[in-house]
């Protein structure tokens, strides 16, 4: 009942959204009517027409009806495609700012270019997210062509690009990149020693495609920018010797969550390996930190799941991340914390020492900076709450085209993964006999090369799609619906390729989707299942699933489980009860619920950290942009000796005062190379002395900068720039200690996020003095 209530809102949302764009759709199309006798000269020569407008001060929106009627015609000019009404409603959403909900195969690449035409209008810029370099590519060569047609320019973002190059690309009209690329080049840019080597411009507008994967799955790990990986280390190995000799009483599971701790006997074992008399000491914490990690490697984390083993350009082994929402291989990025390099010991490949973090950014948080964000996704409703909290924008779901001619049947149940692979290959085996096209989706490399193995055995020709043959991704799926096609394949987000069907196949019954498993996520299993049935075409969709499955072991209401067994379901029992249906949604709402938690968390702590991002930027951007910085270095000998004297200066009596530990200190940040005039220093108050310092101070520097041959504005501003960057770095590793740590304040009652903002807080402080403290002391020295 309450799934028909769910569906009934739904469709009356849809239907609402539909009558209120229905005017300005309907304004769209009749001014089509009349650009469709205009030549391509003309359309050309209306780009122009409407810049000019949008620079006298008409609003973007005023323009959309012609802009949009402008891209129609360019369609149907350059590639004789007709867009239809669905695709001019999604367009209009994401001008707004929002997120379009479309279904698979319904145009979205498309829509993405009718909000992008009419904001690049503006000459700002606007740059259009894909998942993967490959659609990134295809896309800006594609759509490029109607961007070209009416007078844009277009640019792609690659990773091995030139700086020349990446700033040409992003001074386009419009630059296709991945979300990856644009969040590693802000951060660059802000790393970079000469202000003309910068490459991105102001963050105008950005339109996301598979929305809901970007910035809302791949959240929960933040975007690192690294020192290259020390060499390696043979205590890593030493450390998963201990862990390896553990038994399953030295450590517990927490399933759910996905954390792993040792016990008391375990930590007692360990402590007897180190011979150490107290590892959960503070002083051993970054050893009890890598025994944790290397808990992870072995007993959470899976080879051909989470990673996999691949042989590099070097001939050397490495251990690559698995993207556990595409189904990629994440070249280049590593665990942080320590984690890879347990991973690494545990398979016994050369460890690499863990990188110092040189800047990090959360995806939310850099996504946020933009002037206008939106995106498109054909599974956003499920998570509509987050993008209005998060990010500000709703969800608008856009209807199909064509009525979805699919049918979903009822979840088939199995005691056991091995009956449940079994009957798997039966019904692949059935469906092949009759030519019938099937995708099959599974949760990991694993269980893809499982199931393959099985339909070899029976000699089922088939085509294996996972992160190992990824460089095959687009041909494999370009061919799943043909006559006969059998395709295995991970996770079916982001794929940018449309299964069509083959040639009388559709009176077949279209293509059959089979799940394997039920993913944490119901946006998942739409996901696959959407593959099925775009624009009007038949198909059908099931997906089989066993008690052994993580998520019925972990999160399957309990009663509903004992219901089942009960019940004999061996005899592949159909989940269509709507009790039992229910708990599979309430399973995954449960995990859905955790992880939204924990993207929280990141978010949280991120935001804190971003505050304090901004003011660094702030700062090392106004040092590259001044053009003389003596008035600076100036300000800060004053806040220098003004907070020097403070803390050595304490209580109203000189006697109190340390002088001594003064003037060393000061001596520390300017170095003496001819004497300070000492006198009655006990004889006076706080002012005098600050007056007295600073003038002598200021003299000595003047005299310094009067003497100094070289480039004195250069020194100054690489002396700034080195001073954040190296204090930054160093800040940074502090604040991931921090961050460890801090979760443990929860048995205290305290709020870790609101811990962790006042602990930093005092950090911060701290290290502007430090990176204050340590330009004048750069610059100091180098005048000599």
């Amino acid at each position: 009942m309450l799934g028909l209530l769910r569906d009934y809102y739904h469709k009356a949302s849809v239907d609402r959204n539909l009558s209120k764009y229905k005017p300005l759709i309907a304004r769209i199309n009749l001014l089509h009517k009349g650009f469709e006798n205009n030549s391509n000269d003309e359309l050309f020569m209306h780009t122009q027409t409407m810049k000019q407008h949008i620079s006298n001060g008409k609003s973007l929106s005023d323009q959309l009806p012609e802009a949009y009627a402008l891209v129609k015609e360019a369609f149907f000019r350059v590639f004789g495609y007709r867009i239809h009404d669905a695709q001019l409603m999604g367009a209009i959403v994401l001008h707004e700012g929002n997120i379009a909900e479309m279904k698979t195969g319904e145009g979205k690449t498309a829509v993405a270019v009718f909000a992008a035409y009419l904001n690049a209008l503006s000459g700002e810029g606007v740059h259009i997210v894909t998942v993967n370099p490959y659609l990134a590519e295809r896309d800006s060569t594609e759509m490029g062509e109607i961007f070209r047609f009416l007078g844009l320019t277009v640019g792609c973002i690659e990773s091995n690009m030139s700086i020349s190059q990446k700033q040409a690309q992003y001074q386009c009209d419009v630059t296709y990149a991945t979300h990856y690329e644009l969040g590693f080049d802000y951060l660059r840019d802000h790393m970079v020693y000469d202000i003309s080597n910068r490459v991105q411009r102001k963050l105008n507008y950005v339109i996301l495609d598979e929305v809901d994967s970007i910035l809302i799955d791949e959240a929960r790990t933040p975007l690192l920018i690294s020192e290259e990986p020390g060499k390696g280390t043979e205590y890593f190995y030493y450390i998963d010797n201990i862990v390896k000799a553990l038994t399953s009483e030295d450590y517990e599971i927490f399933e759910q969550t996905k954390q792993i701790m040792l016990t008391e006997k375990g930590v007692d074992r360990c402590e007897m390996a180190l011979s150490l008399t107290n590892l959960m000491h503070i002083d051993n914490a970054d050893l009890y930190n890598k025994i944790l990690q290397s808990l992870r490697a072995h007993f959470i984390l899976k080879k051909d799941v989470d990673y996999v083993l691949v042989t590099n350009e070097q001939a050397k082994t490495e251990a690559v991340i698995v993207d556990q929402n595409t189904g990629r291989l994440l070249f280049g990025r590593r665990f942080v914390e320590g984690l890879h390099q347990a991973i690494e010991a545990k398979e016994r490949i050369i460890v690499m020492g863990q990188p110092a973090t040189l800047s990090t950014i959360t995806l939310q948080n850099y996504f946020r900076m933009y002037g206008k964000l939106s995106g498109m996704t054909g599974t956003a409703t499920e998570v509509k709450d987050e993008f209005i909290k998060t990010y500000g924008t709703d969800v608008i779901a856009i209807p199909t085209n064509k009525p979805i001619n699919r049918i979903d049947h009822p979840d088939l149940l199995f005691i056991t993964e091995e009956e449940k692979f079994i009957r798997i290959v039966e019904e692949i085996i059935s469906v092949n006999e009759r030519g019938q096209p099937i995708l099959v989706g599974t949760a990991s490399i694993q269980k893809s090369e499982l199931l393959s193995a099985m339909l070899l055995e029976q000699n089922i020709p088939h085509k294996v799609l996972n992160a190992k043959n990824y460089k095959e991704e687009a041909d494999v799926i370009r061919l799943a619906g043909q006559r006969g096609s059998v395709t295995i394949s991970t996770n079916m987000a982001g794929r940018g390729v449309d299964i069509r069907l083959g040639e009388g196949v559709e009176e077949l019954g279209g293509l059959m989707v089979i799940g394997t498993i039920r993913h944490d996520s119901l946006r998942i299993d739409n996901q696959l299942r959407g593959r099925s049935g775009r624009q009007g075409d038949c198909g059908s969709s099931r997906f089989f699933i066993c008690f052994e499955d993580e998520l019925l072991m972990n999160y399957y209401p309990d009663h509903l489980m004992d219901e089942l067994l009960n019940n004999n379901c061996s005899d592949f029992a159909l989940i269509n009860n709507p009790r039992y249906a229910r708990g599979i949604r309430d399973a995954q709402a449960h995990v859905e619920g955790e992880l939204q938690t924990i993207r929280e968390r990141v978010m949280g702590y991120d935001q804190v950290l971003d505050l304090q991002r901004r003011i660094i930027y702030t700062m090392r951007n106004e040092m590259l942009e001044m053009d003389d910085l003596t008035s600076k270095v100036q300000t800060l000998i004053q806040k220098t000796i003004q907070q020097k004297v403070a803390e050595f200066c304490q209580g109203s009596l000189p006697e109190d005062w340390d002088m001594i530990g003064l003037t060393i200190s000061l001596g520390s940040v300017f170095p003496y190379k001819r004497p300070l005039r000492l006198d009655r220093l006990h004889e006076l108050e706080q002012g005098e002395l600050i007056g007295m310092f600073t003038q002598q101070l200021m003299e000595y520097y003047k005299d310094k900068e009067v003497a100094f041959e070289g480039n004195a504005i250069e020194l100054k501003r690489q002396a700034f720039i080195y001073s954040i960057d190296m204090n930054w770095m160093h800040y940074l590793e502090a604040v991931e200690e921090v961050k460890n740590g801090i979760e443990l304040r929860n048995y205290a009652q305290l709020d870790p996020i609101v811990e962790f903002e006042r602990e930093t807080f005092q950090m911060f402080n701290k290290f502007i003095s430090s990176i204050e403290q340590e330009t004048l002391r750069i610059i100091w020295n180098s005048m000599d």
